[in-house]
């Protein structure tokens, strides 16, 4: 049977995406493979050497999987600029297709890649500070409450994220005040039951994507100068990055790790940049010893434990995690490298020269600059 040419570019692209999920190792491949070959670069090689320019000129629904498992492929690789370039491939040729008459299998599949499109890119364009395409109105599809209960609770977390915020985000306005970022943050905060009925899985991705918008969206009280020592909105507190870490940990407690682990790298990074907003505020709030109760150091602790677990996490994160730790609280250091059971030199140097760049890229120093400011 021969397979049709966007179909291969479809297998391929989809194996691409799934290789970033979990770890791989020789044995799953078969004793012919050699133990040189890695899956997640050899299945994303083929998927490049097998696209052609009809993709996009002959637009089919099919297209738009296949650019954005792309995305997913090269996001899971730590490829974030072409990754961001798939992203926006598939979002405009979703909508290119979106009013024509085209094969969408079925009314609910194109329901659910639109919004399946509308997180991926916002939660893309909050983290690496992107423009977004996917607008969402009055008259957007909506998802049934039962079949799709999972999707919905989701999109209900990213949905408050409008152009307006992505202006304010990413800079192109100054026009952001106290009372609007309020709102936004109640909205996330708030967008989901107390109990959620869905699956361990489905509840670790959505309230860990939920507390991690929370943290992106504190980010910005500091920046425009609206933090207090004390105030009824514990979001215009310092400590408003410690009681997210502390609800995180708790969660992390209860639910059984493989339901973070499925969701591949995308889960380490969120968990690290709470990790990081946390490391970044304590120089800056005083915290009671307690022999009942865990601490903010502990929360931290706990959290790069976590991400040892997770994909990405040793080999990537905790390394940065560890430079960030030794620039800002060294005295915590002993104990976290004790607590990884990592060898002490790494204590006056956790991260290699070779890592100089990625450490820039991915923790930077705004916030703890805005935080410096506003103490």
């Amino acid at each position: 049977m021969q397979v049709s040419s966007i179909s291969c570019q479809l297998i391929f692209a989809f194996c691409a995406y799934i290789a970033n999920f979990g770890d791989t190792d020789d044995a799953s491949w078969g004793s012919t493979q050699s133990s040189l070959v890695n899956p997640k670069t050899y299945y994303l090689d083929h998927a490049l050497l097998s696209l052609d320019r009809a993709r996009v000129t002959q637009l089919d629904p099919r297209s738009v999987y296949i650019s954005f498992f792309l995305y997913g492929a090269y996001a899971g690789q730590g490829n974030y600029r072409q990754a961001w370039f798939y992203l926006r491939e598939a979002t405009t040729i979703f909508m290119m297709l979106k009013d024509e008459d085209q094969d969408w299998f079925d009314k609910k599949t194109r329901k659910r890649l639109f919004w399946i499109l509308v997180v991926s890119e916002r939660a893309h364009g909050v983290r690496r500070n992107r423009p977004i395409t996917l607008p969402v109105t009055p008259s957007t599809y909506l998802l049934d409450a039962y079949e799709e209960l999972g999707l919905r609770h989701l999109t209900s977390v990213f949905r408050p994220l409008s152009d307006i915020f992505f202006a304010v985000w990413n800079g192109s306005t100054e026009d952001c005040s106290k009372e609007w970022l309020l709102k936004l943050e109640r909205d996330v905060r708030t967008a989901l039951p107390v109990v959620l009925e869905i699956s361990n899985e489905e509840t670790a991705n959505i309230r860990i994507s939920q507390f991690w918008l929370q943290i992106k969206l504190w980010e910005l009280f500091p920046r425009f100068g609206y933090l207090s020592t004390d105030s009824v909105h514990d979001c215009l507190t310092f400590r408003y990055p410690i009681l997210v870490a502390r609800d995180l940990t708790i969660l992390s407690m209860k639910l059984p790790i493989q339901s973070l682990q499925i969701h591949g790298v995308g889960m380490t990074e969120k968990i690290f940049d709470i990790a990081c907003a946390l490391a970044d505020v304590l120089p800056f709030v005083s915290f009671p010893a307690s022999q009942v109760e865990l601490s903010p150091p502990d929360y931290l602790t706990q959290l790069m434990l976590l991400l040892a677990k997770l994909p990405g996490g040793s080999s990537r994160f905790i390394p940065l995690l560890l430079a960030k730790v030794n620039e800002l609280l060294p005295d915590l250091m002993r104990h976290m490298c004790e607590a990884i059971q990592m060898p002490m030199h790494m204590i006056n140097d956790p991260m290699s020269p070779d890592t100089r760049f990625v450490y820039e890229e991915e923790v930077g120093r705004g916030l703890h600059a805005d935080l410096r400011r506003m103490a």
